[in-house]
Order: structure tokens, then sequence, then C-alpha cells
């Protein structure tokens, strides 16, 4: 290995390093509380380090999200092996489901934290988001190729079919779904909504919605 190599790979691990200790800080804390000062102090290195890497903490913040969103795509694109399109936007519908109720944490850093949003509006955006995202729409158009759903707008299709999956996710993270598992609605004392409920609920509404849609 030359040295500029062994260099580059050095770098690169010192990357991985700052991006795992920031997502940790970040999960631990609200985006305000962490500072590059903390981040550096975390992997024991100088703040000044971690400024040749990133121009700021918003910046270092749109790595973090990157990163978690490759991991959810790295997931969630394990599709099962079906002929049927529509069986395979089932299957993302799950696996979305079931990404985000495991890594509550990277959830809402995805798409919950309120931070600014200049290095995001500077740079090519959330490009592996956009990657889950054409993998969502570009199943979608399938399905109308295939006769599965009518022919509309495919990126409108699969914002409706996002919003409500991403709806839910974010209603039980926040246990926000917890009103209808204890007293205080009437009449729900007794529901005791679990995640399989959850998921098969979400996912019958879902298909119920395509399957009128198709008619």
């Amino acid at each position: 290995m030359g040295i500029q190599e062994r260099k580059e790979r050095e770098k690169e691990a010192l990357r991985r390093r700052i991006i795992e200790a920031a997502t940790g800080l970040f999960r631990e804390e609200t985006y305000a509380n962490v500072s590059m000062r903390k981040i550096a102090a975390r992997i024991e290195y100088s703040v000044g380090t971690l400024y040749l890497y990133y121009r700021d903490k918003d910046e270092l913040f749109l790595a973090v999200q990157e990163a978690a969103f490759e991991r959810a795509f790295d997931f969630i694109q394990r599709l099962p092996n079906a002929e049927d399109p529509l069986e395979r936007l089932r299957g993302l519908g799950e696996r979305y489901i079931q990404f985000g109720l495991e890594n509550p944490d990277l959830y809402r850093l995805m798409f919950m934290m309120e931070h600014p949003m200049q290095a995001l509006e500077e740079s090519d955006g959330w490009r592996a988001g956009i990657k889950l995202h054409s993998l969502l729409s570009s199943l979608v158009e399938e399905c109308m190729q295939k006769g599965r759903l009518p022919q509309k707008d495919p990126l409108k299709m699969s914002f409706m079919l996002w919003s409500m999956v991403h709806g839910m996710v974010s209603l039980k993270i926040t246990c926000r779904l917890d009103i209808y598992n204890g007293t205080h609605l009437p009449g729900c004392e007794n529901l005791n909504l679990d995640v399989d409920d959850m998921i098969q609920g979400t996912n019958n509404m879902v298909m119920a919605l395509l399957n009128d849609l198709a008619e």
C-alpha cells in the first residue's frame, strides 16, 4: 500500500469515527445542545481536526443523516421476491415500519429533529434518502404499468403512501399511540395495540387504499 493510499484510508476511518460520535451525541441530546467541541472530545481529537472535515455542525449533521438514510435503504431494499409489484410494495411498507420502530433514535434524526437546513440547500441533498424514495416511486410506477394501480402521478401517490406509514411510525416512537392503550379515551381500555398490530393495520389500510384505486 502506497503512502497516499494509506493516508486516504486513515482519513476515511477518521471521518467514520466523527460521524459515529456525532450520531451518538445527536441521539442523546438536542441539536442545539451538541457542539463541535463535544463531538471532538468524544473521539479525543482537537476541535480543529473536525473543521478539516466539516465546515460546521450543520454540515456534519447532514452527513449523519445521510449515513442514517443509507442504513435505512440497505435494510428496506430487501423486498420479497414476488412477481406482483403490489406485493413488493406491501413488503416495502412492512420493512419501512420495521426499520423505524427498531431504530427510533435514528428515525428521529432522519425526519423529526429540528435543525438548520442551510447545508442541505447548499448540497446535493439527501442522496440516500432520494434513493430510498426512488425505490418507492419506481415500485408505484411499475404497479401502474402492470395495471395494478390506476395511471396517476407516481410521485404524488408515492408521497401519499409514504406519509401514511411515516405518520404511523412517528406516532408510535413518540408514544402518541399510547392514548389508545390506556384509559385516556373511553372504550380503549383493552385495545392494547402492539407493534405487529400496527404493522398489519397500517399495511391493511394502505392496501385497501391501493385496491380501491386499482378498481
